[in-house]
């Protein structure tokens, strides 16, 4: 038996009429929701996922040299030398590199430079085929921050 009130009147209910998509666009929840989700995403992309290099003191330099030139299939040394945005060596970073072929199916080559004067680092890596091969250097400085430096060694050629 359905409920009814002791007046005997009878309940009339009223059914709200489904939103449309225009109108709840029109009412700017919608929009105002996409504008916040949008910003929330943005804030999320840029302070969480800001590269390591970018912390790193504008004024800094990393020169790199690969002997011997030309490159060839085999052991080559790879000479890196950095400093502060003073100009200043850096000593006592840890540089582990990664020597990778331009395209697919190679397995990479590993490597470690390691000092040799203050601010001079060198290492050996092994180019096992000829090609197109990109080298990087996985560099972690004394207070910690991580950089990537990312050398191209093209064409290296047969021995």
């Amino acid at each position: 038996m359905p409920f009814a009130p002791a007046s005997g009147t009878e309940i009339l209910r009223q059914r709200k009429p489904l939103l449309s998509f225009c109108a709840i666009c029109r009412s700017g929840t919608l929009v105002a929701g996409i504008i916040v989700a949008a910003s929330s995403a943005a804030f999320v992309l840029t302070a969480g996922c800001t590269a390591p290099s970018t912390r790193w003191s504008p004024g800094a330099a990393i020169e790199s040299q690969m002997t011997p030139q030309p490159v060839r299939v085999g052991a080559a040394t790879l000479t890196l030398k950095l400093a502060d945005g003073a100009g200043q060596a850096i000593s006592g970073a840890r540089i582990a590199l990664e020597a990778d072929m331009s395209h697919a199916g190679m397995s990479p080559a590993f490597g470690e430079a390691k000092e040799s004067t203050a601010g001079r680092y060198q290492g050996n890596v092994t180019f096992t085929i000829a090609g197109d091969w990109v080298l990087l250097a996985h560099i972690t400085l004394p207070a910690g921050q991580k950089i990537e430096r990312q050398i191209n060694v093209g064409n290296v050629r047969a021995s």
